[in-house]
């Protein structure tokens, strides 16, 4: 909720276009998504790794 807050009072003051906030918003979902997919995959690794 923060997020939004700040990307839209940015927009608000002219400090950043609408496309801008949209960009950046979307590059950090996609990186989050990105990050917690790659830290699942490392976990599941590891498991099968002390498996063996």
């Amino acid at each position: 909720m923060l997020a939004i807050l700040v990307g839209i009072s940015l927009i608000w003051i002219g400090v950043h276009y609408p496309l801008d906030v949209i960009v950046g918003a979307l590059i950090g979902i996609i990186s989050a998504f990105t990050l917690s997919k790659l830290t699942l995959m490392e976990r599941n690794y590891r498991l099968l790794e002390k498996l063996d």
